[in-house]
């Protein structure tokens, strides 16, 4: 009896086992999608809590650096055909900088032909980190501050449906979130490593770190770190 009872209890924790991780592959996919000069390697922290979630993480390399106009595309079909070639249905697109730019573009379904559908079917929310537009940003990303191309469009374009939050520092907020949260002070490569802002960018659009505030914008006091004049110099705080 002993030794069916211990089976028992071994078979009944397997399956509890079985059960998390089913629970924890529910979750869904996440991509990553890096800023201007950065690579695959700048989420290395970001993949590791995303993935003690429970998320399938994708981290990509993106084929522009959006130097160039049309770049923004570019990247858009690249990163299309990567969700297509592996089957992805419910996505959520997490970007920095020029990446949370492109995941807005990529969730409205915009194309060269200068028209935005409205919404990306695999795409089920997005998380912006400390996206910005202005300064002499746009002079080394002209594909983003033309008002022929990607920012009149992401702007004018309102989502359908689907939950976007924007963590950002001080600059410019896309004007179609669903949330914004303001982590005031903090350099802008550090929202892609620190833990409060993941934190905040894995809730989403479960709890809503920005319910329960007077306003639309949060301001957290984590452990700033200073905005560099490199940042300040390109209109990212």
């Amino acid at each position: 009896m002993r030794r069916i009872a211990a089976l028992v209890i071994i078979l009944a924790a397997l399956v509890a086992g079985g059960l998390l991780r089913s629970s924890e592959a529910a979750s869904g996919d996440v991509i990553f999608l890096h800023g201007w000069n950065g690579s695959a390697s700048s989420w290395n922290t970001a993949k590791a809590q995303y993935e003690s979630a429970g998320f399938t993480v994708h981290v990509l390399s993106l084929p522009r650096a959006g130097g160039s106009a049309g770049d923004t595309q570019v990247n858009a079909d690249y990163v299309r055909a990567y969700i297509a070639s592996n089957s992805l249905t419910n996505v959520k697109l997490v970007g920095h900088s020029l990446g949370g730019t492109l995941a807005v573009y990529l969730s409205l379904g915009c194309s060269s032909a200068s028209t935005c559908s409205g919404s990306y079917a695999p795409v089920s929310s997005v998380v912006m980190l400390d996206s910005g537009y202005g300064g002499f940003g746009c002079w080394l990303v002209p594909d983003l501050c033309s008002n022929s191309t990607v920012m009149t469009r992401i702007k004018s374009f309102a989502p359908t449906a689907l939950p976007i939050i924007d963590i950002r520092s001080e600059n410019e907020a896309y004007p179609h979130a669903d949330c914004i949260k303001v982590y005031a002070g903090m350099g802008h490569n550090t929202f892609q490593t620190d833990s409060s802002v993941l934190a905040d960018s894995i809730a989403w659009p479960g709890t809503n770190p920005c319910a329960g505030t007077p306003t639309p914008t949060a301001t957290p006091t984590p452990t700033p770190t200073p905005c560099s004049w490199w940042d300040r110099l390109l209109g990212r705080c």
